[in-house]
């Protein structure tokens, strides 16, 4: 006898089977540790156009990063067309990555085997079969032809957790907490150098490719209130059918995650939870006795997690600046400090520049880091503002990434010679644009601050109105 757990990687579980495919149209290949087999109808004969490479620099060596070729877009999402060649290796790449973040090395005991089926619609979530027998668990995976990175990567991460919760299940299979799924899955990719597709918030500087795991996250979570610890541990089904709300709790889950590796021993804690969750009814008595050195209670998690979040957006809004203060603090960010040679035997002398001098006058290194330097200062204003002034800040933003943007597609043709003449016109829209946007903020000054009558009135007022001390003190002996 042995058990059969179908999960719909999704919100829900389902009963099901895969339909049997003909062995002879099979394409069949097996990983390198032999945990995952890939299994692939043959369409045809015809060779595969190769997948692409791109060659980048790693840990001082040379690698490649194969891609597959993109297909249409579905609903929000881009898809990829799986090559069994290339989901072969980036199974096992996916796993070191996700081990390497719960420090954890290889010892892998349920097999893991992956079927892409060519005559399931791409817009169906992915199917995976978890079957208990008296020698353990094995795991089927059944995608369709096309598919999104996310749900690519979610559902080979969700088979690996699962695969490491029910080492110890016996006959009943792991309850895996939603959020850790949604997060371990967001955070692997967010975090590390995919081998299949180069994610779209990639930065590249030459051969040397940048990732900002959590820079999304955060620009998302200064301008909605992060999802609750109980949210998080019981998501709204209804909600995260629409694709936005599962994107923020996406986040929110990537961020809690991240969060919790990052605590000291973070990694063993999470492995000892997802060790204990085959032995746990619920898996929140297994998270407590894993962070157990953490948290004594779920109260001491929501705690933790609203500080996370506040230190992590930077959101306290008892710190919020109004008026006059928000307007100083982004006269402050605008203005970009400098070292001028007056003369050629004396130090030089500390100035104040504003920004559009800066672009002007700087030489082209010194004027990338002032307007760099300035969107940094930009961005760590805004969430301390007032909702009018923060759509000011945004207004700058928009304009020197603009400005930015212009730059780059410049630099590449420099040897021409219109170049110079296009970073000239680059500079003179850049500091017009910024000009028009600083008679906008004189004018909220205005607003902001009264008038010199109505300050003298008040401060007439306030040397003739006597004090509640003066009315109510009793009345002093001569």
């Amino acid at each position: 006898m042995f058990r059969r757990l179908i999960i719909l990687l999704g919100l829900c579980l389902m009963a099901g089977q895969s339909s049997a495919q003909d062995v002879r149209d099979m394409v069949v290949l097996r990983s390198r540790t032999g945990q995952f087999t890939v299994h692939s109808v043959r369409e045809s004969n015809r060779p595969e156009r190769p997948p692409l490479t791109a060659q980048i620099s790693v840990a001082g060596t040379w690698g490649f990063v194969l891609s597959s070729t993109l297909s249409a877009k579905t609903g929000l999402e881009e898809t990829i067309q799986l090559d069994p060649n290339l989901l072969i290796v980036a199974c096992e790449r996916l796993k070191e990555m996700l081990l390497r973040e719960i420090n954890q090395t290889d010892q892998w005991h349920g097999r893991i085997n992956i079927i892409i089926n060519s005559a399931m619609d791409e817009n169906e979530l992915p199917w995976l079969t978890a079957e208990y027998r008296p020698e353990g668990w094995s795991y089927e995976l059944v995608f369709p032809k096309n598919i999104s990175p996310r749900q690519l990567v979610r559902s080979l991460t969700h088979s690996l957790l699962l695969e490491i919760a029910n080492r110890q299940a016996g006959k009943d299979s792991a309850d895996l907490p939603f959020w850790l799924v949604e997060g371990m899955a967001a955070n692997v990719q967010a975090n590390n150098l995919p081998t299949y597709v180069i994610e779209p918030k990639a930065e590249t500087f030459g051969n040397r490719i940048k990732l900002d795991g959590l820079g999304p996250v955060r620009t998302l979570l200064r301008t909605q209130a992060p999802l609750t610890f109980n949210e998080l541990s019981w998501p709204d089904a209804e909600k995260l059918a629409v694709p936005e709300e599962r994107n923020f709790y996406r986040s929110c889950a990537q961020l809690f995650v991240f969060a919790l590796l990052h605590e000291k021993d973070g990694g063993a804690c999470l492995t000892q939870t997802l060790q204990l969750l085959g032995k746990h009814a619920n898996w929140q008595i297994a998270f407590l006795e894993g962070f157990h050195s953490h948290f004594a209670q779920l109260r001491d998690v929501e705690k933790w997690w609203g500080l996370t979040c506040v230190n992590f957006t930077g959101r306290d809004l008892s710190t919020e600046l109004t008026g006059e203060d928000g307007l100083k603090k982004l006269q402050q960010a605008l203005t970009v400090p400098a070292q001028i040679h007056l003369d050629p035997d004396r130090l030089p002398t500390e100035a104040q520049l504003t920004l559009q001098e800066a672009i002007r006058q700087l030489d082209d290194e010194a004027q990338l880091t002032a307007v760099q330097y300035t969107l940094q200062s930009l961005a760590d204003l805004r969430p301390r503002v007032t909702k009018e002034l923060a759509g000011l800040i945004n207004k700058y933003e928009s304009a020197l990434q603009g400005y930015l943007r212009q730059r780059q597609a410049v630099r590449p043709a420099l040897a021409s010679k219109s170049s110079p003449s296009r970073l000239a016109s680059a500079r003179d829209g850049i500091c017009q644009q910024l000009t028009r946007l600083d008679q906008e903020r004189d004018a909220l000054r205005l607003r902001a601050a009264p008038t010199r009558h109505e300050a003298e009135t008040a401060a007439l007022e306030k040397t003739m109105k006597p004090t509640t001390r003066d009315r109510f003190a009793a009345p002093k002996s001569r």
